[in-house]
């Protein structure tokens, strides 16, 4: 198992019990997945990990098929059954399918900067390679709605614990958020639904968060990212501008909106999360080669 599996795994192993405390939380990812939904139509949720903030059984009945993918297939599967285990209908659990794939193509490589850190500027050339191809996973699949729940907070984590004092940080973690950036792209049918839903600042560097009323949460939320509180490479800001400017991910859009920002209780801390949902027409072109990371300097 490499480095970044086995942090994932135990960062899994530890919240699966977050059922309950992840209940607002649920409900807001639940009416950004539904909004799409029709039993004609299929579903891709990456980042499914325990699946605590998405309702399987919710889901397989609004969606002809559902497919979840993470690198953790343990914690997919937890989650299913757990979800699973009472009445429910096989015709519904079968249209439940699980995918074990490496998101970015780089958690090898990360590993391998942990354990041969003399090397490290060799091995951040060669993720820096990979980053700008996508990921193997789903390479030939289109959905009609493609979901990343919370799973770019991770992706930017595993590289900032792990190469977070090296000189080419920052262009990794711009790479890695175009790389994913366009595979929501990649994967979306002609005339489908994408959603970017994000974490972007805890209550370890925002002790108030938890106590925010939702009606301040826009207010307070501006004052965090004035202050630069917020996670390396996840300012909303940002993220809206990259999605407006980017040729490859913009090009076949006809509308991008984001929501107000909200609340999610992980139990031992909270975090700040917003959501991003865009559509491509039906005569959208399909997508472009990869091209190479843009630079900006506003992470």
């Amino acid at each position: 198992m490499n480095r970044i599996l086995h942090s994932q795994s135990q960062h899994n192993l530890q919240s699966r019990d977050g059922w309950d405390c992840a209940r607002e939380h649920r409900r807001r990812v639940m009416a950004m997945l539904l909004d799409n939904a029709s039993p004609s139509k299929r579903l891709c949720v990456l980042g499914a990990g325990n699946c605590n903030d998405i309702e399987l059984p919710e889901l397989a009945d609004a969606y002809r098929e559902v497919v979840l993918v993470d690198l953790d297939g343990d914690a997919m599967l937890r989650g299913v059954e757990k979800q699973f285990s009472g009445a429910s209908s096989p015709q519904r659990t079968a249209k439940i399918k699980t995918v074990v794939g490496d998101l970015t193509g780089i958690s090898e490589l990360l590993s391998q900067a942990v354990d041969a850190p003399q090397d490290v500027d060799s091995i951040v050339a060669a993720i820096e390679d990979r980053l700008q191809q996508p990921p193997d996973a789903l390479r030939t699949e289109r959905f009609d709605t493609v979901a990343s729940v919370c799973l770019l907070s991770q992706l930017v984590h595993s590289v900032t614990e792990t190469i977070g004092a090296h000189a080419q940080l920052l262009s990794i973690v711009q790479a890695v958020r175009q790389q994913h950036l366009h595979l929501l792209r990649h994967l979306m049918q002609p005339g489908g639904r994408g959603i970017l839903i994000t974490d972007f600042v805890s209550s370890l560097t925002a002790p108030q968060l938890p106590h925010v009323p939702s009606d301040q949460m826009p207010q307070y939320v501006r004052q965090l990212l004035n202050q630069q509180n917020f996670f390396t490479g996840l300012n909303p800001a940002v993220l809206a501008h990259q999605m407006q400017t980017d040729s490859q991910f913009a090009d076949g859009l006809q509308r991008l909106q984001s929501t107000s920002p909200w609340i999610w209780d992980f139990g031992p801390r909270q975090y700040a999360v917003c959501g991003f949902q865009f559509d491509t027409r039906r005569d959208a072109p399909p997508d472009a080669s990869p091209q190479p990371p843009q630079r900006n300097n506003d992470v």
